[in-house]
């Protein structure tokens, strides 16, 4: 029996009868590469699971015909690049795709161009929603931590790419997770999710340490789900409040998932099915 957390269930607004899609948000996902057209597809199923009203996805031509036929909620925008890099004119045409976006999510299945910690770099000068980042993008960011300079980006490392992050062997961060997931965050001044078996949300200041989950999670996709999850949230709430959701409610529908299904039967997939089910019982 998963007893449901009264915490959480305050953090989610109901929605209003007279409220319409745009109130729910334009989420823009960055991301793909050849061959890893699932990533961004999986994390763009679970923004519009948990009610973002509008998910973009901006890929690369190498995926765009692919998304193009799988897709029926999306809507598919087409950078004009093999594959994602840095040069002006995708840049700008990056840029133009995003004008009316309230939240971007960057790296699934992104790729690991030599250039993409410059185009992020760029990005993030020019684009004032709210920005989440995950995998590639994170691979990418960590060549050069300075375009860390707005404030509330939402960062979603494992263990693994959290020591490329801050430098720390995966043993010194064991040694003091909490701690250095604060001093990372408060240091660059972003909101951190440290996903583990028991994931760790931080301001810096403010904590949310999860206990749901199980080990059936451990598996391809599971992390652009939760990427998704946080995206479809951050248009109606707060950075830091979207995330420990989002962790929570992923955590909830993988929970349900595996006791239906059991854990090595789960994929990632099975988690955005649950998300209806775990946010029913959320409410």
């Amino acid at each position: 029996m998963i007893k449901i957390s009264e915490q959480m269930k305050d953090i989610l607004p109901l929605r209003k009868k007279t409220s319409h899609k745009g109130d729910y948000g334009k989420v823009a996902i960055l991301g793909g590469s050849e061959g890893m057209a699932g990533s961004c597809y999986l994390a763009s199923s679970a923004a519009l699971r948990v009610g973002a009203g509008l998910v973009y996805l901006l890929v690369p031509s190498s995926i765009s015909d692919i998304l193009q036929i799988k897709s029926c909620e999306q809507i598919i925008k087409t950078i004009d690049s093999y594959n994602l890099k840095y040069n002006k004119l995708i840049f700008k045409q990056i840029l133009g795709y995003l004008d009316d976006k309230n939240v971007l999510a960057i790296g699934p299945g992104m790729g690991q161009d030599s250039s993409l910690n410059e185009l992020i770099g760029n990005i993030m000068n020019n684009f004032d929603g709210k920005i989440i980042i995950d995998a590639d993008g994170l691979n990418a960011v960590a060549k050069d931590k300075s375009v860390l300079h707005k404030k509330n980006i939402i960062l979603t490392p494992h263990l693994k790419e959290f020591s490329r992050l801050s430098g720390l062997s995966i043993s010194e961060i064991n040694a003091d997770r909490i701690g250095n997931a604060k001093d990372f965050a408060k240091k660059y001044g972003i909101i951190l999710v440290l996903k583990s078996e028991e994931t760790i949300v931080t301001d810096g200041n403010e904590l949310y340490i999860n206990k749901l989950g199980n080990p059936g999670m451990a598996t391809a996709g599971s992390g652009d789900v939760l990427t998704g999850i946080i995206s479809g949230l951050l248009p109606i709430l707060e950075e830091f409040d979207a995330a420990r959701l989002g962790v929570y409610l992923h955590s909830l529908a993988g929970d349900l998932a595996s006791a239906d299904l059991c854990e090595e039967s789960l994929i990632a997939s099975d988690i955005i099915a649950y998300l209806p089910k775990a946010i029913r019982l959320l409410r």
